[in-house]
């Protein structure tokens, strides 16, 4: 890493870059907050809308290994339609209502809050409101707001954030008809959201009834932030479905919420959004405005030096391939940061926030769902942050080297990098093999960590004398907040 930082170390904007890194240093150790900070934020998953990886002991007796290693119901697809369809609605409901009361505790949330998270993001389902047709299995528990119900528990968790100061942003997780075939829509499989109009139409209608139902709650002030849906596969017509999806969904939620912070995904493709919402709202859509190009849009001096750096560092790498050789020395590292004076605040327009009333898109940035980039030594996934990952969320939201107010946040991200979700790793467990965590793992991922919220949490660098911009970052949440599985202890 040193011989990586020296030869750019002095260049003043790029120690404002890696002086974030410092920041985060300093700060993210401590519940101690500095004054309207950055986004920290967690992700409740695996609570309101099932994935099995997340909570396996809740699919026992539907789904389970056997002593043979083998997955049962190997042929229904382990999702939330499926839960509920082979348990019954009445089985479905008494399981997820004491799943619903357990997962997320108030212990969990004070423990949360003191430890410096300050915003919580919920993935919902379309059928939390009871919207939930003859043909579709799920349940809600309990008549919507009451006691037993998902929305009773939503609802009560809101309530302990605002006990603590805690934002609370929910996210449409789970549309009618699956709007990315994900299990985290509901149902995996087939994308039947955009097929039929009645799916979007009730997607608008669930959204406003949540916004409506916190207004009505007196949450305003703790439920700040609206994610209209989360990740739509990417080949959903833009113009002529999702833009039209997005501008009902505001109008519906605004409504009842006029100041919420509302929140769109950027579908895997952040470079498509350049022309969205560039006042701060559907008025804003402009077909006509130009995207920039990439070459105004990346960091030049640091990218053409930094890359020199890390090609050097990928050859050393491949001649000393040794699994069991020494990850990283940070010690340098942290010397080094600990000596940058970084001046950064003042200077950048717009440096923190206050949580209301914005507009922004949503990305979502893993290396550990891409085979390519599990197989990469662990050094190069934080030069992936520094390099690719930075241009790739700078691609928006820019009028031509002038950010919109279409504002960047990070929603989901992870330590995990090269040990993907799977039912073989999830046997290794019930096998006694859960893989060691070494000391020199634990203090890579430390700083793996360090280096996404240093860029999660980028100040802008908008100097018209400069010869590369980038964008301001208003913060991150982190997948996931816990998870019940040892296995999985780097998602939590």
């Amino acid at each position: 890493v040193t011989h990586l930082i020296a030869p750019i170390i002095n260049n003043k904007m790029l120690c404002r870059f890696f002086g974030s890194l410092a920041l985060v240093l300093a700060v993210a150790t401590t519940a101690t907050a500095l004054p309207n900070e950055r986004i920290r934020g967690v992700n409740l998953g695996g609570w309101l809308v099932l994935e099995t990886w997340i909570k396996p002991s809740l699919f026992k007796g539907k789904w389970a290994w056997d002593e043979d290693g083998v997955w049962a119901f190997s042929d229904k697809s382990p999702d939330e339609y499926n839960y509920c369809k082979l348990l019954g609605k009445e089985e479905a409901s008494k399981r997820l209502s004491e799943h619903w009361e357990t997962w997320v505790t108030h212990d969990d949330i004070k423990t949360l809050a003191e430890a410096g998270i300050n915003h919580f993001r919920v993935p919902v389902p379309y059928w939390i409101m009871g919207d939930i047709q003859e043909d579709e299995p799920y349940v809600t528990g309990n008549t919507p707001g009451l006691p037993g119900s998902s929305l009773y528990y939503l609802t009560r968790a809101v309530k302990w954030a605002k006990e603590y100061g805690v934002q609370v942003w929910f996210d449409l997780h789970a549309a009618p008809g699956s709007q990315n075939g994900f299990d985290n829509s509901g149902r995996a499989g087939k994308m039947l959201w955009d097929k039929n109009m009645e799916n979007i139409e009730r997607s608008v209608k669930v959204l406003g009834d949540l916004a409506k139902h916190f207004a009505d709650e007196g949450l305003q002030d703790t439920m700040t932030g609206i994610g209209l849906l989360n990740e739509p596969e990417y080949g959903i017509d833009l113009d002529k479905v999702l833009m039209k999806f997005y501008a009902d969904s505001f109008k519906a939620v605004r409504t009842h919420l006029p100041d919420v912070s509302i929140f769109i995904a950027d579908s895997f493709g952040p470079e498509r959004f350049n022309k969205v919402w560039q006042t701060g709202g559907p008025e804003g859509w402009d077909n006509n405005l130009e995207p920039p190009k990439e070459d105004d849009i990346k960091a030049k001096p640091f990218h053409r030096q930094l890359t020199s750096g890390l090609r050097g560092q990928q050859e050393e790498e491949e001649n000393n391939s040794d699994s069991n050789a020494p990850l990283f020395n940070f010690r340098d590292l942290e010397r080094k940061l600990e000596s940058v004076d970084f001046d950064g605040h003042e200077d950048h327009p717009g440096s923190y926030h206050k949580s209301k009333g914005m507009v922004l898109l949503d990305t979502h940035v893993y290396h550990v769902f891409s085979d390519d980039l599990r197989m990469f030594p662990a050094s190069r996934h934080i030069g992936r942050i520094c390099l690719w990952d930075h241009v790739n969320i700078n691609k928006c939201c820019w009028d031509g080297d002038k950010p919109t107010k279409l504002k960047r946040m990070i929603g989901e991200w992870t330590a995990a990098f090269d040990q993907r979700p799977s039912g073989d790793l999830e046997y290794r467990e019930v096998l006694g093999k859960v893989h060691n965590m070494t000391e020199e793992r634990a203090a890579y991922l430390k700083h793996f960590v360090y280096s996404q919220m240093a860029e999660y949490e980028s100040r802008a660098n908008l100097d018209p004398e400069s010869d590369w911009h980038w964008q301001q970052i208003e913060g991150w949440f982190f997948w996931n907040f816990k998870m019940e599985l040892e296995t999985y202890r780097e998602w939590d």
